[in-house]
């Protein structure tokens, strides 16, 4: 008789709800989650090119940091820990429940006599009475007390605190539904369709409407996390997943409408709150309510949750002026924009593509007089937050748009449009940087006694 089968089952039942098991793989999920907290996630991954280099970066790759809460490894782990937790809840529910209902009347004599902590005593008092006095004294502290006759006397059985072991199930039963969540929300439906090639991350920059379906999930998948910007007065009825070197979009099951969008601002200029009003319409057009949304405070339609993530410039208009550096002498030129649009340069050098990123009407920089007179733009503007709110001040408004040449590559400016005052002198500030991985480089253009 082959007992192979039969040995293995029951092997692996035993390793399954081994608390040491669940335990190990606890403590590989929490050293996993500490690299996902301190490795940035998510990011674009030329940004982690630069920070780790190639070889790194490839290493990196293939053990699914940059995503670790989607990674297949991690999910693999999710699932046999909820698979572990619930055969131990399997396991060990039904004898808990016998336990919290018995009383254990049917010990014998011998075994009473086995115990540790046992007192014996003569007494007088009929058996019925003494049974009766200390029926009512247990039951004065709290204990469930049966009484039962027996051949050699009287037993009472006492008991307390059943109810505890119901916190082992509840416990268990957290774990298991706390894992669920966490696959539901490891995009699992979309990683089986792209291991059967039913979908691929979309990797080209191209407009929304133009990926194609391999690249869309659609409005029945069980879950997501996606973003959207949308400028006042704009609408979206999609959702923009990162993944991996790509994106994917999510079709949602209604139009997002932003209606007005809102900000107050503390006397330094630094963002008290923000909020939207917004509206939901849906395929049809009808429109199906309206809320206001802020940090904290989601709309929930239909299980989809819309959360005020962050807020940024929707489409503010620029006027400009420009100076072709190749011809000192040439007049300048006005360059008229929006931001999240672009614009065409031309000059003797080439063509340039003016993308225009972003428009702060307010900058709170840490002007300390210690940082201040160290004379180091850099650590002047961008400079790390001071506990004292003195020393922070609003420097008035600035733009950021990013200048990209025929080949593809781009520098990214950051211009402020009122003059700082640094070392006792008025300085107009214009900073660059080669790559969103770095801080700017400020270059100070000094301003004559009449601000010229």
């Amino acid at each position: 008789m082959n007992t192979a089968p039969h040995s293995f089952g029951k092997s692996l039942f035993e390793l399954l709800s081994s608390m040491r098991f669940a335990i190990s793989l606890l403590s590989i999920l929490a050293v996993a989650s500490i690299v996902g907290t301190v490795l940035k996630q998510a990011e674009p991954y030329n940004n982690y090119v630069i920070q780790f280099g190639p070889f790194w970066f490839q290493v990196f790759e293939k053990l699914g940091l940059y995503d670790v809460y989607h990674a297949a490894w991690f999910l693999l782990i999710l699932t046999f820990l909820v698979v572990s937790t619930s055969v131990c809840i399997y396991r060990n529910a039904p004898n808990f429940v016998r336990e919290m209902k018995s009383f254990r009347e049917h010990v014998s004599e011998q075994s009473l006599n086995a115990f540790k902590h046992r007192h014996e005593a003569a007494t007088t008092q009929p058996p019925a009475a003494l049974a009766a006095s200390a029926q009512r004294y247990l039951e004065g502290q709290g204990y469930k007390v049966k009484n039962l006759s027996r051949d050699d006397g009287v037993l009472l059985a006492a008991k307390a605190g059943s109810w505890n072991r119901l916190g082992y199930l509840l416990a268990h039963s957290a774990i298991v539904m706390i894992c669920i969540g966490g696959l539901m929300d490891g995009n699992l439906v979309f990683k089986a369709q792209q291991l059967l090639g039913y979908k691929k991350i979309e990797t080209r920059d191209i407009p929304q409407s133009q990926v194609p379906a391999i690249s869309r999930l659609a409005p029945s998948n069980p879950s997501f996390r996606g973003s959207v910007q949308i400028p006042e007065g704009s609408s979206a009825d999609v959702a923009f997943l990162n993944v991996a070197d790509g994106y994917l979009v999510q079709d949602l099951p209604f139009t997002v409408a932003l209606k007005q969008f809102r900000i107050e601002h503390y006397t330094t200029g630094q963002p008290k709150s923000f909020e939207s009003d917004i509206e939901l319409f849906d395929r049809s057009g009808k429109k199906i309510r309206e809320a206001t949304i802020a940090v904290n405070h989601p709309l929930i339609h239909d299980g989809i949750a819309i959360y005020q993530a962050s807020f940024a410039d929707g489409g503010t208009r620029l006027t400009l002026r420009g100076w072709n550096l190749f011809a000192p002498t040439a007049a300048s030129f006005p360059i008229e924009g929006t931001v999240l649009q672009s614009a065409t340069l031309t000059s003797a050098a080439g063509d340039y593509t003016l993308e225009f990123i972003d428009f702060r009407p307010f900058n709170i920089e840490n002007m300390g007089g210690e940082i201040a007179a160290s004379g180091d733009a850099m650590s002047v503007l961008g400079g790390s937050p001071v506990s004292d709110n003195r020393h922070l001040r609003n420097v008035g408004p600035s733009f950021q748009y990013k200048l990209r040449d025929s080949r593809g590559q781009a520098r990214e400016f950051s211009n402020y449009m009122l003059p700082l005052e640094l070392d006792g002198r008025w300085y107009m500030m214009s900073g660059v940087r080669e790559s969103p991985n770095e801080s700017f480089r400020y270059m100070r253009m000094p301003l004559d006694a009449d601000g010229k």
